[in-house]
C-alpha cells in the first residue's frame, strides 16, 4: 500500500488551517500530551511543528542540524570481517548504487531526522520494477501507534487508532526517540508566551503615564482652553 496525503474532511481540515500555538495554555499542552503518551498524537505532532517554525532558538536549531547533516554526505562501507571479500564488495557497490539511484535521499534522511525533536519520523520508499527511485516523505500527525510498535495510518486525523488499519512496518523507514527535544521546548515557549502577554496587558493598564500639560509662566485661566 503507498499511503500519500489525502483531502481532509471539513471536521479535521482545522489542523492545517488554524495555528495550535494559539491561546495554548500549559495546562492544554500536558492534557495533550497526556493522551498522545498512549499512541501518539496529531494535534501535539503539528503544534512540534508550528513550534519549530515559531520559536527562533528552536528554528536556529533545526536550520543548523540539519544544514550540518546535508554536508556530512554519505558512504556505503563493505563489513571488514566478512568471510567472503569480492562478496561484500560486490554488494556494498550494489547498496551504493541503489542509493544514489534516489533523487530525494538526502530530503528523506533530513526528515526522518525530524524524530530527535519530534518523537518520530517516517517516510515511505516507493518501489518500482528497477529499483526505488523516489522516497514518500510522510507528515508525522498522519500516524499514530500502540505499545506493541504497530503504526497506523491516520489521513484524517483521529484521535485514536480505533478503526485505523495497520501498516506494514516493512514498508516504512521509520527513525523514533523516546526523548525528543521539542516536548520541553514548548513548555519554555508558552511560558515565555504567557509572560509577554500579561506583560502586555501590565503594561496597557499601568505602565502608560498620563500626559500632563505644563501651562507657560503668567498663563491665565481663562487661556487655559487655547
Amino acid at each position: 500500500m503507498i499511503l500519500s496525503k489525502q483531502k481532509r474532511s471539513a471536521a479535521t481540515a482545522w489542523l492545517e488551517r488554524v495555528n495550535p500555538l494559539q491561546g495554548l495554555t500549559i495546562a492544554q499542552a500536558k492534557s495533550i500530551f497526556d493522551v498522545a503518551r498512549a499512541h501518539g498524537s496529531p494535534l501535539l505532532q503539528k503544534i512540534y511543528e508550528e513550534i519549530e517554525l515559531t520559536d527562533p532558538v528552536l528554528m536556529t536549531c533545526v536550520e543548523r542540524r540539519q544544514s550540518a547533516l546535508a554536508g556530512l554526505g554519505w558512504r556505503a562501507v563493505a563489513n571488514a570481517s566478512a568471510a567472503d571479500d569480492d562478496k561484500a564488495e560486490m554488494q556494498r557497490k550494489a547498496l551504493e548504487e541503489f542509493a544514489n539511484g534516489i533523487e530525494n535521499l538526502d530530503d528523506a534522511i533530513e526528515h526522518l531526522d525530524l524524530a530527535f525533536f519530534r518523537g518520530y519520523s517516517v517516510v515511505q520508499p516507493i518501489w518500482e520494477p528497477d529499483g526505488v527511485k523516489r522516497i514518500s516523505i510522510l507528515d508525522s500527525w498522519n500516524f499514530l501507534t500502540d505499545p506493541d510498535g504497530n503504526w497506523y495510518w491516520n489521513p484524517a486525523c483521529h484521535e485514536t487508532p480505533s478503526g485505523l488499519d495497520t501498516v506494514d512496518g516493512s514498508q516504512l523507514v521509520s527513525l523514533t526517540r523516546r526523548r525528543s527535544i521539542d516536548y520541553p521546548i514548548l513548555f519554555i515557549y508558552i511560558r515565555k508566551a504567557l509572560g509577554e502577554r500579561d506583560y502586555g496587558r501590565f503594561i496597557e493598564r499601568h505602565g502608560i503615564p498620563h500626559a500632563a500639560i505644563i501651562m507657560g509662566p503668567g498663563t491665565e485661566e481663562k487661556d487655559k482652553a487655547k
